[in-house]
């Protein structure tokens, strides 16, 4: 039976954090799921990963995940965080 999967991406400068979401997201993958993942964009003014809110630390965080999601067996869904201003 195919699960539908969402994840919430947020602990992404923590690289163990990172890789127990990569290795979840593998596994359902590997099991024909359909993931999909909530991803921030440098969307949020601040996060606990960046909590002077620099814009250098945002990107670092987008690349990484990025990175991260370059490695699993298949591309996955992104919805990116939006906020109407």
């Amino acid at each position: 039976m195919i699960e539908k999967i969402l994840i919430f991406c947020s602990e992404i400068r923590w690289t163990t954090h990172l890789g127990t979401t990569l290795e979840l997201v593998q596994k359902h993958l590997d099991k024909n799921d359909e993931v999909v993942a909530i991803v921030c964009n440098d969307e949020l003014q601040f996060c606990d990963q960046n909590l002077t809110g620099s814009k250098e630390i945002c990107q670092q965080c987008i690349n990484k995940r990025s990175k991260g999601f370059s490695l699993l067996s298949e591309k996955i869904r992104q919805i990116p965080i939006s906020f109407v201003h």
